[in-house]
């Protein structure tokens, strides 16, 4: 008999946690699985590659809070063998759900950022409440998947959680439909030194820090194109600060593409200057682009990618000089980085899960 699994995600809008659960629910064995995507919010891009024959629960929520009925009558009415969830605050609530409904349903809960990095920028009294939540739900778990070691590490040392419950599991990245979209055109010079970063417009993507490393390696570069793909509420800080620093010949905000690859792969370096991370897909699609990459030593996830600089270049975290010095060294020589996405790749990963949700329901 196949096992049930019921996946919730708020919706299906760009970000690295929801391109994860569409990567497992696509290629998940049929055979041994009945799979039910949730959704809280049925609307953005990653509806259509949703596969067909995946069934699609549309709650039509715009807040969790607003979702606890609807998420309470479709797990009664589809009695899954297990939960699975993504995002910090739909975890808070399906392990709380499932402990109260006292059913037989295991819930296993993957966490998409640091947490201790994400709490200690929060203000004190949501840095106490997420730390409480922490420290008092997620024990509660069956089994809570962490995106790399280093993000293991913190959940273990920080929050008390007992280290057996805590799987680490690299993000999947579907590399035969990355090579396909990047083949398509895009509009750079060739002539110009061509640097992109691709994500969120948000403190913790760390984009002021590489300004201010741009306005360096600038004088270095005069044909120096920084090309940001992505949208968020730190734009208007951003394009200010591009004017303080005099960088308006240098940097394009392109906004939101759902297809940022041909821009990766024409690029002659991707950067990623983040404060904190979880495991960040963007890095590995360049990897996967076959492009040069730098990124910051932050927690977590770039180190574990790139190793001791053997699959692109570490820089140190908040640290605009040493993120300049880094980026001139990666300019001038290329690595091999197609190898390395491999280790990544959807047909890997998802034979880990695979094992991991066979382990847990056998449990």
């Amino acid at each position: 008999m196949k096992k049930k699994i019921a996946f919730f995600i708020p919706s299906l809008k760009i970000g690295g946690a929801e391109r994860v659960v569409v990567n497992i629910v696509k290629y998940l064995d049929r055979d041994k699985y009945q799979i039910r995507l949730i959704v809280l919010d049925y609307n953005g891009p990653f509806k259509k590659e949703v596969p067909n024959d995946i069934e699609i629960i549309n709650l039509g929520r715009k807040r969790v809070r607003e979702s606890i009925l609807p998420i309470t009558k479709e797990i009664i009415k589809f009695k899954p063998d297990y939960v699975f969830s993504t995002l910090g605050y739909l975890n808070f609530l399906l392990i709380l759900l499932i402990k109260v409904l006292q059913i037989k349903t295991k819930i296993i809960v993957r966490e998409s950022s640091t947490p201790s990095k994400y709490i200690n920028q929060l203000p004190i009294i949501k840095k106490k409440l997420y730390s409480y939540l922490y420290k008092s739900l997620y024990p509660k778990a069956d089994m809570i998947i962490a995106q790399c070691n280093s993000m293991q590490e913190d959940l273990v040392n920080n929050f008390n959680i007992d280290k057996n419950k805590v799987a680490t599991i690299y993000n999947p990245i579907d590399i035969e439909s990355i090579k396909f979209k990047m083949k398509q055109k895009n509009t750079f010079n060739i002539n110009n030194v061509n640097i992109v970063a691709v994500g969120r417009l948000v403190y913790a993507k760390g984009y002021d820090i590489l300004l201010h490393s741009i306005s360096l390696l600038s004088e270095k570069y005069p044909n120096l194109q920084l090309h940001i793909l992505g949208d968020g509420p730190l734009k208007e800080d951003l394009i200010q600060l591009t004017n303080d620093l005099n960088l308006n010949k240098h940097v394009n905000f392109l906004g939101f593409t759902e297809n940022p690859y041909p821009y990766i792969r024409s690029a002659d370096l991707y950067v990623l200057s983040s404060r904190w991370e979880g495991f960040p897909n963007t890095l590995l699609e360049a990897l996967a682009c076959g492009t040069n990459v730098v990124a910051t030593n932050c927690k977590s996830g770039p180190k574990e990618i790139i190793g001791d600089n053997n699959y692109g270049y570490l820089a140190k975290s908040e640290d605009p000089i040493s993120l300049y010095e880094v980026m001139c060294m990666a300019l001038n020589e290329k690595k091999d980085t197609q190898k390395r996405a491999e280790d990544f790749s959807i047909n890997k990963i998802i034979k880990d899960y695979e094992s991991l949700f066979d382990s847990i329901i056998d449990g």
